[in-house]
């Protein structure tokens, strides 16, 4: 696994022990940030703040960075995936721009800054994906005008919450991942 472009390019991520993490594989997270390059979305990378959630090695926050996010926070609480996202920050230097919080997504607390991207990327097949995203919208984590990215399995059922709506769904090999935004007539 490694960066895919910007000021990170080609850095080769550590990936945790064990089989308790997923990590979102390179194809899935250069058609992401493909989508996120363009159009309405690309004010939200370039200078924007990110959230990856259940974070496991980084990956999807470290891309943002890479690709000119001006700071990133890190969910995760799985003792090896952390052991591996402090050391891929480490690797890429990336202290100073960084957050990371140990903690349960579905026990998000306060923002120090709402984020304009937030990725969300639970264990699949656990119903999760509902629990931590209701916890960070619920917690001020979402900055007005931001964009949500929930990741799941294909086959795994996902219910948009109401105060929000999908605008995007996009398959990529065992991934599925739902753009969603505040409607705009909100």
């Amino acid at each position: 696994m490694r960066i895919i472009t910007g000021r990170f390019r080609g850095t080769k991520l550590m990936t945790p022990d064990g089989n308790t993490t997923r990590p979102t594989a390179d194809r899935t997270r250069e058609a992401l940030f493909s989508m996120l390059g363009h159009g309405d979305y690309r004010a939200l990378v370039k200078d924007g703040h990110v959230a990856d959630i259940c974070a496991g090695s980084g990956s999807v926050g470290l891309e943002a960075l890479s690709r000119g996010a001006a700071h990133a926070t890190f969910f995760e609480m799985d003792r090896h995936a952390l052991a591996a996202l402090k050391a891929n920050i480490t690797k890429c230097r990336a202290e100073k721009e960084t957050t990371v919080l140990p903690i349960d997504a579905r026990k998000a607390g306060k923002p120090k800054q709402p984020c304009d991207l937030i990725f969300i990327d639970p264990p699949y097949h656990k119903g999760l994906a509902e629990q931590c995203l209701e916890s960070v919208l619920n917690s001020g984590w979402m900055a007005r005008d931001g964009l949500v990215i929930v990741q799941t399995h294909p086959e795994e059922p996902f219910e948009c919450p109401a105060s929000l709506e999908v605008v995007d769904e996009r398959k990529y090999g065992a991934a599925r991942l739902y753009f969603l935004r505040e409607p705009a007539d909100k």
